[in-house]
């Protein structure tokens, strides 16, 4: 469907401009828009030379953590991974994926890993995921993991055009690297029976 519209022409002429409410775009669509200028004697200009595409996408992507798994215990952590999407091929895509990671046993206080050697109370603290963002990753190297602590991580999204996830509810998990141990109570030692 081709539509023109009347342009706004600035004093001087030299620029032009349309207003329009979002209510006319559908999302998720390609949109080309072309100029055509007219003079003042009523002629128009006969080639058009200035097009340009966008897309229009106001809806924000979603993500997921995958790993660490939500209720599971891990003594290793090598790798945090996820998804992310961006209502599939129609969005505009991903451009980037947040992660955070708050440790939550202190029952007053949560800390949050800066990404760099320690936690802190900083909600703020967050790192880029590496792309791929539809199984995103982030190395878990450095993270300081106290065994017998209860953890969460949380991941949000940043699409192309600028529409930004809230963060999910995300994954809480538990760290135990500290081997059980196990004694023989009965029969007692070197006892008669």
């Amino acid at each position: 469907v081709e539509l023109w519209f009347d342009g706004t022409l600035s004093p001087a002429a030299t620029a032009w401009w349309w207003s329009t409410g979002e209510s006319i775009w559908g999302a998720n669509v390609d949109y080309t828009v072309r100029c055509k200028a007219k003079d003042d004697a009523g002629n128009w200009q006969s080639v058009l030379v200035s097009t340009n595409t966008f897309k229009y996408d106001p809806n924000p992507p979603t993500s997921a953590p995958s790993v660490p798994q939500d209720g599971v215990y891990y003594r290793t952590l090598s790798s945090l991974e996820g998804t992310s999407d961006d209502d599939g091929a129609l969005g505009s895509g991903v451009s980037k994926v947040w992660v955070r990671l708050a440790r939550l046993t202190n029952p007053t206080t949560t800390y949050y890993w800066n990404w760099l050697t320690a936690w802190d109370t900083n909600e703020t603290n967050k790192t880029n995921a590496n792309a791929p963002f539809d199984n995103w990753t982030k190395s878990a190297s450095g993270i300081t993991w106290d065994s017998g602590n209860k953890y969460k991580i949380q991941c949000w999204a940043e699409d192309q055009a600028t529409n930004v996830e809230s963060p999910g509810a995300g994954n809480i998990f538990y760290y135990d690297n500290v081997k059980p141990t196990s004694t023989v109570s009965v029969p007692v030692d070197n006892a008669c029976y």
